[in-house]
């Protein structure tokens, strides 16, 4: 039995990558003769440091992080190479070509520990025009971020990748294509029964809100409904930068009673019963390299509750609601309105949606079918 270890980028909590991508590939490459432990540098939720523990068969190992330390960083690669050392796999897959773990993996690759096998995971566009472009990292971490993105690729042995657009730039970097391979995100379960819970009127947004989402687009389609007399609640669940200024705009199109800004709910039952009890979940994205890049696991969570799905046209939106699975939108606020306007004044024929969205995903987009293919494709099992 081949043991892996999966470098991971980050906590296995609050952000998604960890709990949505890493752990459920890992629970499937069980079933084809792999050890896989998660092993986690928790610096962005300190108390998980030190803590170890297996979940669903995977064992799962939290590095001791410092709180506040100026030492911090080195003390963060050093505790990573350690624990490899310790746990001698006979792979190390990287999860994001970034970061702490992505200097690890640099440093393992090149210096003669015990000869191992490297996989790399790339699940976002991290450098130039990409996340460094939209997030405020140091000018510092920028410079390395944007190094990694485009060297580690061509230390990995196998990458798997979440979307044909980060495909398609990784080809053109002149990693050989048959090196990589698309492996998109799925839900984390698929129900076989879905109770069908009674809609109330609202539509609904989860995540957080950065200068990425173009939040105000559905704000500004909820004031042109009004004054249709279309009469539709807007339900944001989340934080981030831009809640002041999506309260103003509300405010200022004298909607601000039909936008409900419901905060960060911990508890994500809850947030799952306002999902199945809302109309539709829509994600307008603003059309950029990062949002082409990423694959929105959320969008395939929906699709398993057999939710109807509204989102902007762009990247793999298109792979996963195309052929009537859902309804992509241009990026405008007035393509919005009426894609909206359409379906609020006929909700009943919006259920072959629904329909298709749930059978695409119970017979195809799942990490069981996805994970099969991906270790046929390689010939990877034990």
């Amino acid at each position: 039995m081949k043991k892996i270890v999966f470098l991971c980028p980050f906590a296995f909590y609050p952000k998604g990558t960890v709990r949505a991508r890493c752990f459920p590939i890992a629970k499937e490459l069980k079933n084809y003769g792999y050890e896989p432990i998660l092993l986690i540098p928790p610096y962005d939720n300190t108390e998980e440091s030190g803590k170890s523990y297996v979940l669903d068969n995977v064992k799962i190992v939290n590095i001791n992080v410092p709180n506040e330390s100026i030492f911090k960083p080195f003390i963060i690669v050093r505790n990573l190479i350690k624990e490899i050392l310790l746990l001698k796999p006979d792979i190390v897959y990287l999860f994001k070509p970034k970061g702490f773990s992505g200097i690890v993996y640099q440093l393992f690759k090149y210096l003669p520990f015990k000869k191992m096998e490297f996989w790399l995971d790339v699940d976002d566009w991290e450098g130039k025009g990409g996340v460094n472009k939209i997030n405020p990292y140091p000018f510092f971490w920028k410079m390395i971020f944007s190094y990694q993105q485009e060297k580690l690729p061509f230390m990995a042995d196998i990458i798997t990748v979440a979307s044909k657009t980060l495909e398609s730039l990784l080809w053109s970097r002149g990693i050989e294509p048959s090196k990589i391979y698309y492996l998109p995100n799925a839900p984390l379960k698929i129900e076989n029964r879905i109770k069908q819970e009674k809609e109330e009127n609202y539509l609904i947004y989860v995540g957080y809100f950065t200068y990425g989402m173009a939040l105000e687009d559905i704000i500004e389609a909820v004031s042109l409904l009004k004054k249709d007399n279309i009469f539709v609640n807007f339900y944001i669940v989340g934080k981030g930068v831009m809640q002041a200024e999506l309260e103003n705009l509300a405010k200022k199109l004298n909607v601000e009673n039909q936008i409900k800004f419901l905060g960060f709910i911990k508890d994500y039952e809850k947030v799952k019963d306002l999902i199945k009890k809302s109309l539709a979940c829509v994600l307008p994205y603003r059309d950029n390299l990062v949002n082409r890049a990423r694959c929105a696991s959320k969008i395939a969570e929906y699709m398993s509750m057999r939710k109807l799905v509204f989102a902007s046209a762009i990247g793999e939106n298109i792979e996963f609601l195309g052929n009537n699975r859902g309804i992509l939108v241009k990026s405008s606020a007035y393509d919005w309105y009426e894609k909206l306007k359409d379906f609020l004044n006929n909700p009943s024929a919006y259920e072959i949606y629904k329909d298709n969205a749930y059978k695409y995903v119970k017979n195809h987009l799942n990490w069981q079918n996805l994970v099969k293919n991906f270790v046929k494709n390689f010939n990877l099992s034990q």
